[in-house]
């Protein structure tokens, strides 16, 4: 079996950089096939919470300052950021060539 070979980046979010490590995309590929008979608005809501939920595992303990930052008013972070950034980086790993490994 190959294993996975797991990717990281570094991501801006609101003039401040995170690692990221690249989780896979099939959750979000599954969830925009699920959704494409939903009418547009729920699509865009369901399609969103699965892009920040995707950039919420790759981000993984730093998640906890960013939500602090979302919750803080004085704080350029919002969410469209968060939506955009995930975007983004789905654009940039669908193009990537495989990068599975073969399993010693």
């Amino acid at each position: 079996m190959a294993k996975r070979v797991v990717e990281t980046r570094t991501v801006d979010l609101g003039g401040e950089k995170y690692e990221f490590r690249v989780p896979k995309v099939a959750g979000l590929i599954l969830a925009l096939m699920s959704a494409r008979n939903l009418p547009e608005v729920e699509r865009d809501i369901l399609l969103a919470g699965e892009q920040v939920a995707w950039l919420k595992k790759g981000l993984g303990d730093q998640w906890t300052k960013i939500e602090g930052r979302l919750e803080d008013d004085d704080d350029v972070l919002d969410f469209s950021d968060l939506v955009a950034s995930a975007m983004g980086l789905v654009g940039e790993v669908a193009d990537r060539p495989p990068t599975s490994s073969t399993a010693s």
